[in-house]
Order: structure tokens, then sequence, then C-alpha cells
């Protein structure tokens, strides 16, 4: 059974309710905020969450000499969502060492904005 809540609609529980939620409304992301925007406006919004992240929040957990090198990691990282990770690989590609690496990607997990499996 799917639970959706605000601001996809009401509760969706019923097993025989049909559920039509379409992969735009899934891009658009469940931030109240940012859903009222329109695309070019909400991508913005986005952009600015993820920037007051990088450099408000990760500077909480740990002392970042180079935020941006996390900005570029995590554009790294989501254009290879769903592979496999390798390190290595990416620490030549970002131009970051790779003990960084490891920090940053560590990092980027405490503040789940990535999940890496096993």
């Amino acid at each position: 059974m799917f639970h959706f809540f605000w601001p996809l609609g009401e509760f969706l529980t019923k097993a025989d309710q049909s559920v039509n939620v379409s992969n735009e409304t899934f891009a658009r992301g469940g931030y109240p905020n940012a859903l009222e925007l329109d695309s070019l406006m909400r991508e913005k919004w986005y952009d600015n969450l993820l920037t007051t992240i990088l450099e408000r929040d990760v500077q909480e957990l740990a002392t970042i000499s180079r935020p941006r090198e996390m900005a570029k990691l995590l554009e790294i990282l989501s254009l290879r969502t769903s592979n496999l990770l390798n390190l290595s690989e990416i620490s030549r590609i970002a131009s970051i060492p790779y003990t960084t690496l490891n920090h940053y990607v560590m990092l980027l997990e405490s503040l789940f904005l990535i999940v890496c499996f096993p």
C-alpha cells in the first residue's frame, strides 16, 4: 500500500484506489514552496536549497576548505545514479584526492543527499 502525502494530494491509502502520479509530479519534488513555482523558478529554488545545504550544513559537520568541490562531486555522482561507484575513477574525474573524496562521500551520505548501497 502506498501513502502519498500532501502536496501530492490527499492520502491515497485504499488498495482499490487507482494511483496515477506522473513522472513529472515526482520530478518536481515535494517541497511545498517549490511546487507553487514555475519550472524555471523551481529549478532556481532547488539550486539555492542545495547551495544552502552545502555551505551551511556541511560546514556544521566538518570544516571543508573548498565547498565548491562538493557541489562538483554531487553533480558527478548524480550523473552516475544506479551505477557502481568507482571512487578512484571519480577522484580522477573530479580532480579531488581519493582520501578527500571518501570524506566528502561520507558527508553527503550523512546529509542524506546520496545513498550508497553495499
